[in-house]
């Protein structure tokens, strides 16, 4: 008698959805072309409270396909939709997928075999590859990618095989993310990198493959761009407040240059003397984002370096001010 071939394991792609009508399409066809076994995938789509039809598209879907399985409601933000995906999982491995996104058709095999290999791997992760429409998405991209505007992380790393810290969308084991203590509804943003910060903390280690490719459609504005960075460095303030020794260099300097910034705007106000000052303050920043739009325009081979300045500018000053406005939020709390 042959061996009979090997059953591999469940996989429950948890995706959080909110207003995804224009973008779903792509998300469910990029799922439903895994090369990982159809029947060992399910798809739990947790919506948020949509508006666009977003709900109808998911019970259409999943009408004609059962892996399907529309769940949520009014409400229910990003965090708390994966928990109640987790919840409602029936398989042993959960994959966290962005409704503004879709995997290469290799993704959730890769990312299994990965799991496979190591019992202490509790979450794997791979390369996000950014797209969009427009000169303005592109830029946004370009600005958001790079060491100018975000530094040293997972957009940034090396790309090789290596464990880290956090990865964005995640595919988990489902008994780690338990164990961990599950996302924290009360962080509406940065919920994975804190979850992957406990995982970690609870002795599972995050390895990074870029074999593992997801494409992430990019805010197509500027100011979309400034509201989510905005939203980012407030949360991150929630997150170091429950773990204080997550701090690091890269978190605290966009608080300082929006402070430093409206200090120096300031100055002359108190004293117009101290004019100098303020506009040295102001052309030092302004020197670094029109040389470091310069360098990426040039890398990136893109004609619009104003443009890059424009989104990095978004992100310096959004999750500046979303980094003070958390602070406020601390006091306010105390």
């Amino acid at each position: 008698m042959g061996v009979p071939p090997r059953t591999r394991p469940m996989v429950s792609i948890v995706m959080p959805v909110m207003n995804e009508a224009s973008r779903l399409d792509a998300a469910l066809a990029g799922l439903r072309g895994q090369t990982y076994p159809a029947d060992r995938i399910e798809i739990l789509a947790v919506d948020g409270g949509s508006t666009d039809g977003t709900v109808d598209l998911l019970e259409r879907e999943a009408a004609a396909d059962p892996r399907i399985r529309p769940l949520g409601g009014p409400g229910v933000n990003t965090p708390a939709a994966l928990n109640i995906g987790i919840a409602n999982a029936r398989g042993e491995i959960v994959a966290y997928v962005g409704g503004h996104g879709h995997p290469d058709p290799r993704f959730l095999e890769l990312a299994v075999d990965r799991l496979e290999s190591d019992a202490r791997l509790g979450c794997v992760g791979g390369l996000i590859i950014p797209a969009g429409d427009g000169e303005t998405a592109r830029a946004a991209m370009i600005a958001r990618f790079s060491v100018f505007g975000v530094g040293r992380g997972i957009y940034t790393t090396d790309p090789t095989v290596h464990e880290i810290e956090t990865v964005q969308w995640g595919v988990y084991r489902k008994d780690a993310v338990e164990q961990a203590g599950l996302f924290d509804p009360e962080l509406q943003f940065g919920e994975d990198e804190e979850l992957n910060y406990r995982l970690r903390r609870a002795g599972f280690r995050i390895l990074y493959d870029p074999a593992l490719r997801m494409t992430y459609y990019a805010r197509s504005t500027f100011r979309g761009l400034f509201r989510q960075y905005r939203n980012y460095g407030r949360a991150r303030v929630r997150v170091l407040r429950k773990h204080p020794e997550f701090l690091r260099p890269k978190h605290v300097v966009p608080g300082l240059v929006v402070a430093t910034l409206a200090g120096a705007a300031a100055l002359p106000i108190v004293a117009r003397r101290l004019w100098p000052l303020s506009a040295l303050v102001a052309a030092t920043y302004g020197s670094f984002v029109a040389v470091a739009s310069v360098v990426l325009a040039r890398r990136e081979r893109f004609s619009a370096p104003h443009r890059i300045a424009a989104g990095l500018a978004s992100l310096h000053v959004g999750y500046g001010i979303g980094t003070l406005l958390g602070l406020v939020d601390l006091v306010r709390r105390r």
